[in-house]
């Protein structure tokens, strides 16, 4: 029996939803939803599951779902380990041979830095002419003749 990698549990900060994982790495300031069949594949990442333990708990999911869902996982570094897949690409979708529905996705969107992350005042709001740099166009107006103004 094959066990499943371990899935890493270090520097992740984890959010499970109706039939979604969200995952944010906080090394790589990266976030990623993984789908229900991902994540059911992800939290059995034990390292102590096997794939026919998977596939007996769940009867959606047959070897080549798990192997795609483990090469995904992979590459976006939620593994301890690397995994590297026995089979090429097209032979795990040739044996999942399912419904695009039950197919393991991730996706994942880069979050902005600290730095980069804090917001501007859009146009028409308040500003100070000692901050012109608040406003999203960078430019502000005196509309009374002193230091306040607004955003152009």
């Amino acid at each position: 029996m094959t066990k499943l990698p371990l899935a890493r549990s270090r520097d992740l900060v984890v959010q499970n939803t109706d039939s979604e994982l969200l995952i944010y790495d906080l090394k790589t300031n990266r976030a990623v939803c993984l789908n229900e069949t991902a994540r059911i594949v992800f939290n059995a990442c034990d390292g102590k599951t096997s794939f026919e333990d998977l596939e007996r708990q769940n009867k959606n999911l047959n070897e080549g779902i798990i192997l795609l869902a483990i090469e995904e996982l992979s590459r976006e570094n939620l593994l301890a380990e690397r995994s590297d897949a026995p089979l090429s690409r097209r032979k795990i979708m040739e044996k999942a041979a399912l419904a695009a529905i039950a197919l393991p996705v991730i996706s994942g969107i880069l979050a902005p830095s600290v730095a980069h992350a804090q917001s501007c005042t859009a146009n028409g709001g308040p500003c100070s002419l000692n901050n012109p740099g608040a406003c999203c166009s960078k430019a502000c107006l005196s509309t009374n003749g002193g230091n306040d103004g607004t955003c152009l």
